[in-house]
């Protein structure tokens, strides 16, 4: 194929979020699959009948056929972040190989690929994506950006402040004119991942009486059915001391039911109260004030007008209210919450709006410069034009007030969940 033929392909785009992963064609206005973020391995003496890659299962085919198999999170097990470790990226090339040859049904990889990661991958462990998808799946060029960025780009704004609240933690990154603003980033170390284990440990019993098989899942489907934030601290405490318990139920997958209770406002009332789970942190509304108030004053108003949420816990039943409501109160003036009904794939989105757009030619790292300069990404094609360098990632990452590490140290669930 010559690249006057390959110009007419769309783009494929891909999203790798910690707990799933989307991806399609720029063509399309919305992501063509969604799959849980997991690599199953066919354990000794058993049999499964559906297509494998290598004796491996990916996504849903892993995620229905989970008894039978060893499970990897390979971006939980790594805290969000993509791992250059061999085993990890042999996680990925089987992922790669699912996305593209069965889900995508391309026999050639004869593509554009624009690959959306955590604004905390490094330059070598997106050197080792690049020597993945360059020498394994023979592509024709890559594009790297941010999630925040991306996030960014799909409300049609070039300013704001991206509060994306992942599967492993929730960050904050002010951008100012298609800038991130490096020195005012936070990160909060709670997200999805805490909560699900926390309805996941309410209701293990349940679980195992009634035979489920992957109860990390399960957690996080009442999660989603179930959670709501309440207006303020002090309604929640007046729920807490009623000692009323708002029962509902919930159909378990064998038909059996099982009651709910007042976990639903406890659990999701740590992103407001961190202390509920022993969790030494700030809260999310204030560590947002510090990132606005570490930028110039001049920036300050429009990121505060225009704070723009991302991820799938700010789907949680009264969350963008409660943000504002808290944010309000600390500043002492109105603040602007964008919560758009698509937010869960929003990056996706923007990454497909400004890969098609003129102004991105040339912005791809091509397949011949690649091999040409010895598979050395220049930081031109990076994240690094912001200032956010891997020196400022490491600390971020490692920053305890931030990142709370009793939180994580039982973070990689050995066990058949």
């Amino acid at each position: 194929m010559d690249l006057s033929e390959q110009k007419i392909l769309p783009n494929i785009i891909i999203d790798l979020g910690s707990n799933n992963i989307k991806f399609g064609f720029s063509s399309d206005s919305f992501p063509k699959y969604i799959i849980p973020n997991m690599v199953g391995k066919v354990k000794k003496n058993f049999f499964s009948p559906i297509k494998k890659y290598n004796n491996y299962y990916c996504g849903y085919d892993a995620l229905y056929n989970s008894p039978s198999l060893d499970l990897t999170y390979p971006l939980i097990d790594n805290r969000g972040k993509f791992s250059s470790e061999f085993e990890y990226v042999k996680d990925f090339e089987t992922l790669f190989h699912y996305i593209f040859k069965e889900k995508l049904q391309i026999e050639e990889i004869n593509y554009n690929i624009f690959l959306i990661d955590s604004i905390f991958t490094s330059v070598k462990e997106q050197e080792t994506l690049a020597q993945l998808l360059f020498e394994k799946f023979q592509i024709f060029n890559l594009h790297f950006e941010p999630q925040s960025i991306m996030t960014l780009y799909s409300t049609g704004k070039t300013s704001g402040l991206i509060v994306n609240s992942g599967e492993i933690f929730t960050e904050i990154v002010p951008i100012y004119e298609g800038y991130i603003i490096s020195d005012s980033i936070n990160k909060f170390g709670i997200g999805g991942y805490i909560l699900t284990k926390n309805f996941m440990e309410k209701y293990r019993n349940d679980f195992e009486m009634n035979n489920v098989c992957n109860k990390y899942y399960m957690g996080q489907k009442i999660k989603e059915k179930f959670s709501e934030i309440l207006p303020s601290h002090k309604d929640y405490e007046d729920m807490m001391n009623k000692n009323e318990i708002n029962k509902k139920e919930y159909i378990l997958p064998d038909g059996n039911i099982i009651e709910i209770g007042n976990e639903i406002y406890e659990i999701p009332e740590t992103i407001f109260s961190p202390e509920i789970l022993d969790i030494k942190s700030k809260n999310l509304p204030q560590i947002v004030v510090d990132s606005i108030n570490k930028c110039e004053i001049s920036t300050r108003k429009e990121l505060l007008n225009n704070i723009i949420l991302g991820g799938g816990n700010t789907y949680i039943k009264g969350f963008d209210s409660r943000l504002k409501s808290e944010i309000t109160n600390i500043k002492k003036r109105n603040c602007g919450i964008i919560s758009l009904k698509e937010r869960n794939y929003s990056a996706w989105i923007g990454a497909s709006n400004i890969s098609t757009s003129g102004n991105f030619e040339g912005q791809w790292i091509s397949r011949t410069e690649y091999f040409n300069k010895g598979g050395i990404i220049e930081n031109d094609y990076l994240f690094n034009y912001s200032g956010l360098n891997d020196k400022k990632r490491k600390q971020l990452d490692i920053d305890g007030s931030m990142n709370p590490d009793e939180v994580y140290k039982k973070l990689i669930m050995r066990e058949q969940i």
